[in-house]
């Protein structure tokens, strides 16, 4: 059950603002960093602080809600777990227009 990428970074860049989301070296680094299903929790979470120590998002309340609900959505907390079939693509929707919805 792997995020669909396109949703993500749709509800991604609705609440992320201005000039960030159009940083090409922002984007490319956090959709790399939130992506990779080969890095464990420990290095997803060191790297996250790296980006958001680096652009100055440490008072970015949908980046620390984002990072609480890691476990969640990035695939480095649930790659070893199969779970295809267990929800379907519209329960993943609606979750997710949920979670994102708070900060639209």
């Amino acid at each position: 059950m792997y995020p669909n990428r396109y949703i993500n970074y749709t509800y991604i860049s609705k609440i992320v603002t201005g000039d960030l989301f159009k940083n090409k070296d922002f984007k490319k680094r956090f959709n790399k960093l939130v992506w990779n299903i080969h890095i464990k929790p420990d290095e997803f979470e060191k790297k996250w602080d790296l980006i958001i120590n680096e652009f100055n998002l440490e008072d970015k309340r949908c980046f620390k809600d984002m990072f609480e609900l890691r476990d969640k959505w990035i695939p480095a907390y649930f790659s070893d777990t199969r779970m295809s079939g267990l929800m379907k693509t519209t329960s993943r929707l609606e979750s997710m227009n949920s979670f994102f919805n708070t900060y639209s």
